[in-house]
């Protein structure tokens, strides 16, 4: 690809995010009056890209705008409004028409791009008098000669020029009239990925060497060999800017390493998950909860743990360091624990299955059982790869051959009857017998949270559905829990506790459903019992139930493991059980029981380097930390349909240190407004000798 075809590429992120600020503005995520003025009718763009802003994007600008503002303020406080900023590759950014109109910035103000992006630009704020009124005209200077397009004015200045040759930029600062040795704010918002390695480092020393009290500001992608970053690397390959830098640094101590090593006295990083659980106040994080109905929150923890701001000090700027908070120095005691306390499988492997239809199980938040006896999973309803919600039901089946166990998966769309639940997601299908499954809950496509029960039986590979009617049905809700357990007079009794209702909020009440005259009670909780919460994943276990993380009302995963345990009197009694090392705060992750031991697979978490499964034996509470080797493709480990496999032809059968997990379905929806199978789990076979 040549020169101008890259920046044809680039050029279109720039418009895209361009878009996706207008609308997160209009949603009232943060205020920007400037920014639906560098809409380019130039712009060229698919009718996916001009759909809606999905709120997790919204979320990580507002993210983004916020600590770039915070940093922007700091140094004008420092600097009494005074200071000279340098915005590399600042794009179609506004942060300076902003600045003016708040009247609190009277330093210098130089923006950088590529000659194309500064062109559409250029054209903008000529034509647009609310944007050209904040540039002083009596010295107003708008070219474009052999050196690239540049707009000069008494104290903005925007310039045409390739970062491949930014030592060429020193000059041009002179030119406009900046004091090298005066404090400076260079800002990079989300340039240096796309850069060659040896172009950005470049960048870093040049801004080191020119400016020696200054601050460096960047906004990047960590954690390359992650499976979310793995999906967003998919995403930005399409548009041809691929990150070409993201695998030099892929950690947060690389990046400060690099600053340090490339001339800076000091650096730090800070994730975008600190920033919005713990610079944000939680006044401002109730405000954005409020602006839509988020669920996205696997996405969200994954993404925004991916991504970093870096900073870099030099010379008087150094104070400011005092003033953040580094992130990859205050994970919590749950973080620091882990990092001590991790063990790993004798022998672990993951093998990808073949499937017969993997556009099928290409899902979120379905809703699935798995039959032992028989090596299948039911799956119902979910998201499919498009969006769109699914009420189509499938029957996976783990086929098995000679000397090769269980290689396969055979994915077949079921033939139904009766009246179904419709599209649906985040609910909840149980099995009562080998012929039988009952149906709970979920959220509708029309996003409203359900409350009904159905009965689905099986003949011959044919399945009926029977909506029931119930008494005292409790409150609509989805992303909750579903248990089935026997009660003191052994008849079946389904056990719902927890998750979100209508309005998003955590619920954190519990019911029982006699499944033999379906009358519902509501339960009264005793003990040390949880917190409302949702997404949290639970099993059987000695007829009690196992519940291990979900999300609270604050958004915040939480470690805990409790055990229930059902009384006579539509009692729950709850006990919090403490494992040693605690286990790490994740939601969405899929729960198995094997003799005594409790089997958590994948989950959402905070940290991309946390376990894939965590094995506890439930007679010591001792747990046992485990890391997969994942191949190159993607596997999201998030909200997956697993089950253990069981062939007694197999020797491993008779090993009880010997465990076959297979995971189907499931995944991420990333909301990066392509369909990209990367979002969703590949069926694999887990196989650990432990």
């Amino acid at each position: 690809m040549d020169n101008i075809q890259r920046q044809d590429r680039v050029h279109v992120t720039n418009d895209i995010v361009t878009l996706k600020k207008a609308y997160t503005v209009r949603c009232g995520y943060y205020e920007d009056e400037f920014v639906k003025y560098m809409i380019s009718n130039e712009t060229t763009l698919n009718e996916k890209d001009k759909e809606p802003t999905p709120a997790m994007i919204s979320r990580g600008l507002y993210i983004r705008n916020f600590i770039f503002d915070d940093i922007v303020w700091r140094f004008l406080e420092e600097t009494k409004g005074q200071g000279q900023i340098v915005s590399l590759g600042a794009g179609f950014d506004t942060r300076y028409f902003r600045l003016k109109a708040s009247k609190s910035f009277r330093g210098l103000y130089l923006e950088v791009d590529l000659p194309k992006v500064v062109l559409v630009k250029l054209a903008l704020i000529e034509s647009n008098p609310n944007l050209k009124s904040f540039i002083n005209d009596k010295q107003l200077e708008v070219n474009n000669n052999e050196k690239g397009p540049f707009l000069k004015s008494s104290d903005y200045f925007l310039i045409g020029l390739d970062l491949k040759n930014v030592s060429e930029l020193t000059s041009v600062l002179l030119e406009c009239g900046f004091t090298l040795t005066k404090p400076t704010l260079l800002i990079s918002e989300f340039v240096l990925p796309f850069l060659e390695q040896e172009c950005s480092s470049n960048v870093i020393q040049w801004s080191a060497e020119t400016f020696p009290n200054a601050i460096f500001v960047s906004y990047d992608p960590i954690y390359p060999e992650s499976s979310c970053m793995k999906a967003i690397l998919s995403f930005i390959e399409k548009f041809g800017a691929p990150f070409k830098g993201c695998h030099y640094c892929p950690t947060p101590e690389d990046h400060i390493r690099r600053y340090t090593k490339l001339g800076w006295e000091k650096a730090t990083t800070i994730d975008f998950l600190y920033i919005f659980y713990n610079v944000i106040s939680e006044e401002e994080r109730a405000r954005i909860r409020n602006l839509s109905l988020f669920d996205s929150f696997e996405a969200f923890y994954l993404c925004s743990c991916s991504y970093i701001i870096s900073y870099a000090f030099k010379g008087d700027m150094i104070k400011l360091l005092k003033s953040l908070k580094p992130s990859h120095v205050q994970y919590g005691s749950d973080r620091e624990i882990l990092a001590c306390q991790t063990f790993s499988a004798k022998q672990a492997s993951l093998v990808k299955l073949k499937s017969t239809d993997p556009s099928l199980i290409g899902r979120f938040a379905q809703l699935s059982v798995y039959v032992k006896e028989r090596s299948e999973f039911l799956i119902y309803g979910g998201s499919d790869i498009s969006g769109l919600f699914s009420n189509v039901l499938l029957l996976c089946t783990v086929n098995s051959e000679d000397d090769k166990p269980f290689v396969s998966l055979q994915v077949e769309e079921c033939d139904t009857s009766g009246i179904s639940p419709g599209p649906l997601k985040h609910g909840s299908l149980l099995m009562l017998s080998d012929d039988a499954f009952v149906l709970f809950g979920g959220l509708n496509k029309s996003e409203q949270a359900k409350s009904d029960v159905f009965l689905l039986k099986e003949k011959f590979k044919l399945f009926e559905w029977n909506r029931q009617e119930t008494s005292k049905s409790p409150q609509p809700r989805w992303r909750h829990s579903a248990n089935i357990l026997k009660n003191t007079e052994e008849v079946d009794v389904m056990l719902v506790f927890g998750g979100r209702d209508s309005n998003g909020q955590p619920l954190g009440d519990c019911h029982i459903l006699d499944l033999n005259n379906m009358n519902w009670k509501e339960c009264k909780l005793l003990g040390n019992y949880p917190k409302p919460c949702h997404s949290h994943s639970t099993a059987v276990w000695r007829n009690t139930i196992l519940m291990y993380g979900g999300i609270l009302s604050d958004e915040k995963p939480t470690h805990k493991l409790y055990q229930a345990t059902l009384k006579e009197t539509s009692e729950v009694v709850f006990k919090e059980l403490k494992t040693t090392p605690l286990l790490p705060a994740k939601c969405s992750s899929s729960s198995l029981v094997q003799g005594d031991r409790l089997i958590l697979v994948g989950g959402a978490v905070w940290y991309p380097t946390e376990p894939d499964i965590i094995i506890v034996d439930l007679t010591d509470l001792k747990a046992s930390f485990i890391q997969l080797q994942l191949p190159r493709e993607s596997y999201l480990a998030v909200g997956t349909s697993c089950g253990l496999l069981s062939d007694k032809k197999r020797p491993s059968e008779n090993d009880p240190d010997a465990l076959n997990i297979i995971s189907v379905g499931g995944g991420c929806d990333f909301s990066f407004d392509v369909n990209d199978e990367t979002c969703f789990s590949s069926p694999v076979l887990i196989k650990l000798k432990i």
